[in-house]
């Protein structure tokens, strides 16, 4: 999909495209299978998918600046990064997968109504994320420097490997599972409600809500 180019793709299967969204491109796709996009979504595009059926896969990643809705009847992996200044909403009956980060000053609004949240590294400075999911929440690193994070598992446990840093003000839920962290640094806030909080570092601010 070259730059400045507007598509609307319609497939009773599964869309496949082997490149990229282009730049400043305008595209919606509607598909019953899955969708694959093999690059990126690029700086100022706007992108609109939806596999009723199936996953959506972006090899790549959402570049800064791009819009994009992600919806899908099963599983959305985006294989790199929500890039900074992006806006990405992900709405997925399976697991969602973000292998790398969210990154500074993004804003990713991301459910999976039946699955699995995973983030491979951490959500990235002054970036504000909106994640539900119904079963287990990880974030592979931190929750970084003046991050504003709404977390919430339904039925599972959240696990933030290294904790909360700079600033950070988090809301993390769940009211079935355990929420897990190491550090809470000063000038953090946590805000949390669960079974147990396992937090060996707690120097910031924590309300249990």
């Amino acid at each position: 999909m070259d730059a400045d180019s507007s598509a609307f793709l319609n497939a009773g299967t599964t869309v496949h495209i082997g490149q990229t969204i282009d730049q400043h491109s305008d595209v919606t796709i509607v598909a019953q299978g899955d969708v694959t996009l093999d690059e990126k979504i690029d700086q100022h595009a706007t992108a609109d998918i939806t596999s009723i059926n199936g996953s959506i896969s972006i090899w790549q990643k959402v570049v800064q600046w791009a819009i994009a809705a992600l919806k899908a009847g099963s599983n959305v992996k985006i294989g790199q990064t929500i890039d900074q200044h992006s806006d990405v909403t992900v709405v997925a009956q399976g697991d969602v997968t973000i292998n790398e980060k969210i990154d500074q000053d993004a804003t990713a609004d991301i459910t999976s109504t039946g699955g699995s949240v995973s983030i491979g590294q951490k959500i990235d400075e002054h970036a504000t994320a909106r994640i539900t999911a119904q079963n287990d929440i990880l974030i592979g690193q931190k929750l970084d420097q003046n991050t504003n994070s709404t977390i919430t598992s339904i039925n599972g446990s959240i696990t933030v490997t290294q904790g909360i840093s700079g600033g950070a003000t988090a809301t993390l839920s769940a009211v079935n599972g355990t929420i897990t962290m190491d550090t809470i640094d000063g000038g953090c806030t946590l805000n949390w409600s669960a079974q147990n909080l396992n937090c060996p570092h707690q120097n910031g601010t924590v309300n249990h809500i």
